[in-house]
């Protein structure tokens, strides 16, 4: 005989397998998905910058969410196409570039732009992502 329980108790217990299910599919298909994600990163800035130097880094699991739920990605290019541009304009360009992505897979994007002449030279300091404060927790 099946146990009987109260409507909001049933309500609960079906949220909690959702969160469950979500948690097992999500982190199944993490790691292919965002070397995807990063490559299709990649192939962009390459064909539109013409980078001297491009390191792309994926910090997801720097943060407090479940995998596969967020994606933060870490971004240092150097290209003479950053002459005689301001930084802000230099973020607005990568951002434009990459539209398709952070209006979908990417939850995140730190950008570092350089002009080789600011790259050869000792004076710039490459920046580390701040620590996680949080996120949802599912």
């Amino acid at each position: 005989m099946e146990e009987q329980f109260p409507e909001d108790v049933q309500l609960c217990l079906k949220r909690k397998t959702y969160q469950s299910i979500k948690k097992r599919v999500l982190s199944s298909v993490t790691a292919p998905e965002e070397e995807l994600i990063k490559s299709s990163i990649k192939e962009k800035l390459l064909k539109h910058f013409q980078p001297v130097y491009i390191d792309i880094t994926n910090e997801s699991s720097k943060h407090n969410v479940p995998k596969g739920s967020e994606t933060h990605f870490r971004v240092c290019i150097v290209s003479h196409h950053f002459e005689e541009q301001s930084l802000v304009q230099r973020h607005r360009h990568v951002n434009h570039v990459l539209q398709d992505e952070l209006k979908g897979p990417v939850h995140a994007l730190a950008i570092e732009t350089f002009t080789p002449s600011q790259w050869e030279s000792n004076e710039i300091r490459r920046n580390k992502s701040p620590p996680c404060r949080g996120g949802k927790r599912v």
